[in-house]
């Protein structure tokens, strides 16, 4: 089997990164990129002997393909989203979020178990929801997509019922609940922050409009 150098990008996840570490141990090397980490991940990640970058955010994919760059092995293990790919034939694409690995070759599943600790918290959960339909909100516009008045209603309770009922979350209890009012706010706030784009827009376009009118004499 050849080398292998496992790769995690972070931003403030000293809870976390320590778990994600021991779950690596079978890598020939590890690296880690910070995005500026104000709490202690940097010193935890070395003191467990990664090799650890300092990069300023720059978006999923850009943080990702950087830390493939980095890496001695040309087989790459991406924690963030666990794809093993060889860094000669594939490459993070994706401008904010839904990144994926494009290859150039055959692609196969592994088999085997990905225990994903999304979050320890509602707090958090929240939290990360504002940081994620920022992205997929500027994607949206960006790309000029168009929602109706009427998916923007519809879209939140179908989101609910669906995760609640139809894969039935009703069944977790309290937590099924939270989860599913938690995926129907993602919907919510993403379409919310779309519109707030596209009326910033519209105002811009008013203000240089009428800031090249003549005005009457």
């Amino acid at each position: 089997m050849p080398p292998i150098s496992a790769t995690i990008i972070t931003r403030n996840e000293a809870a976390h990164i320590a778990r994600a570490l021991r779950s690596l141990a079978g890598a020939d090397e590890i690296v880690v990129v910070d995005a500026e980490s104000t709490d202690d991940t940097r010193q935890i990640a070395a003191e467990m002997g990664a090799r650890v970058i300092i990069r300023p955010w720059d978006g999923f994919a850009s943080q990702k393909n950087y830390a493939a760059e980095q890496a001695r092995h040309d087989w790459v293990l991406s924690l963030f989203k666990l794809r093993l790919f060889d860094r000669q034939r594939g490459r993070w694409e994706g401008e904010f979020v839904h990144e994926s690995v494009a290859v150039s070759g055959r692609v196969e599943t592994l088999s085997g178990e990905i225990l994903h600790y999304t979050c320890d918290s509602l707090r958090e959960h929240g939290e990360r929801i504002e940081f994620y339909t920022d992205l997929a909100a500027q994607e949206m516009f960006a790309h000029g997509e168009r929602v109706s008045l009427l998916r923007r209603g519809l879209a939140p309770p179908w989101v609910f019922f669906s995760t609640y009922f139809l894969r039935l979350g009703v069944l977790d209890g309290p937590q099924g609940f939270l989860i599913a009012w938690m995926a129907a706010r993602y919907v919510q706030r993403k379409y919310q922050k779309w519109a707030q784009l596209r009326e910033e827009q519209k105002s811009e376009v008013r203000s240089q409009k009428s800031g090249g009118q003549t005005p009457d004499v």
